[in-house]
């Protein structure tokens, strides 16, 4: 079978990029890949790869999308249909569609919303299994100001619903996408990015955090917090890995706090794994993700987590059992629970054997299965 991902590229370190280079991997075992990019940076792929790189639009169709992420007014069903035109102009889906049937695709995956859309509108011009792939929470895709799909919901309710299939990542949005958009869906947790047979020994004072350093991620939340532990422990260190456009903001806000020697801002590492062995606990302070695959990989290297109740946790971490789940977003109780966390030497261990076990539901075998379900379904 010929599997093709939609994808704006695979270049990046984000969480796109990494779940669809795991799934591809195991797909590649017994299946033709191929990768339909729209990025001109060739990315180092052992599959095909199409530098499919649709134009921005021209000054009519910039004019309605930016129009349409300021107000509402072209929210109505007609003047939606203006904006779905203006977003997916007929001659960049003529381009996927010969890209489609040339190649002879098989199954189609679009990876993230953007492409779920887009397989949405040539769905009835092509003979490929078409599915979508949400990547992000609901509550992000929808609700967050002049992103992701900011005003977008009457196009999204329109279009995916042509898919053979759409996947989301949890209980909570297959709900939440039928109940307010009418889209029926199928969870298929992410598969974790690696196995790893060696992990922390959980006696490292340092905190670990990761991600891409802006305002989603929360890391303005995650300093607040760090100064109020602080202020009662002297010997945890916490160090953030990634890069973004907040650096100056929270390298401002750690100063201002003289926590240069308790906070350090790494950047970019090249082995998340060696750096959980070096931690005691991880630290997702996030305001939303989808799945977060640094998530799944703490819980395989047992290091325990805290993070705020995002809809994203609920199968990922049980309060109490690999870690703890806080109130969101009281930078207070996170802080509490780092202190309880970092004096409880028995209790870390404990959540660490934890996070293991809970890690064995994310295999390759165990997710990789859904999936053919899932396509054997439409088969």
């Amino acid at each position: 079978m010929k599997v093709a991902f939609l994808v704006s590229e695979l270049n990046g370190v984000g969480g796109v990029a990494s779940v669809v280079k795991v799934l591809a991997k195991r797909f590649s075992e017994d299946n033709e890949i191929l990768i339909v990019g729209r990025n001109n940076n060739i990315p180092d792929t052992d599959y095909k790869f199409i530098n499919w790189n649709p134009d921005g639009g021209n000054v009519f169709e910039k004019f309605i999308k930016g129009v349409n992420k300021k107000t509402r007014l072209l929210c109505g069903e007609r003047m939606s249909k203006i904006v779905e035109k203006a977003t997916f102009p007929k001659r960049v889906l003529r381009k996927l569609i010969n890209i489609i049937n040339e190649e002879h695709i098989d199954v189609i995956i679009g990876a993230a919303g953007y492409y779920s859309m887009m397989l949405g509108a040539i769905r009835s011009y092509v003979k490929t299994m078409t599915i979508g792939w949400q990547l992000n929470s609901y509550d992000a895709y929808f609700n967050t100001a002049g992103k992701y799909m900011w005003h977008k919901d009457r196009i999204y309710s329109r279009l995916v619903g042509n898919l053979d299939d759409y996947v989301v990542l949890n209980d909570y949005d297959k709900k939440k996408i039928k109940d307010e958009l009418n889209i029926n869906a199928t969870v298929i947790a992410n598969i974790k990015t690696y196995e790893s047979n060696e992990t922390s020994d959980l006696q490292s004072k340092e905190f670990m955090a990761a991600g891409h350093l802006w305002n989603g991620k929360g890391f303005d939340l995650l300093i607040e917090s760090f100064k109020i532990f602080a202020e009662k422990n002297n010997e945890w260190k916490l160090k953030i890995f990634g890069v973004g456009p907040d650096k100056d903001q929270l390298e401002n806000m750690i100063r201002e706090y003289r926590l240069d020697d308790r906070i350090f801002l790494m950047g970019n590492t090249d082995s998340t794994k060696r750096e959980f062995l070096k931690s005691g606990c991880f630290l997702m302070p996030s305001r939303w993700e989808g799945m977060p695959m640094i998530i799944l990989e703490s819980l395989e290297m047992g290091v325990p987590v805290i993070a705020y109740d995002i809809t994203a946790m609920e199968p990922l971490v049980t309060d109490g059992m690999e870690g703890f789940i806080v109130k969101k977003f009281d930078t207070n109780a996170y802080a509490e629970k780092m202190l309880e966390i970092a004096e409880n030497d028995e209790l870390r261990y404990e959540f660490g054997r934890n996070a293991r076990i809970k890690a064995r539901q994310f295999s390759k075998e165990i997710i990789s299965e859904k999936w053919i379900e899932l396509m054997e379904k439409h088969i």
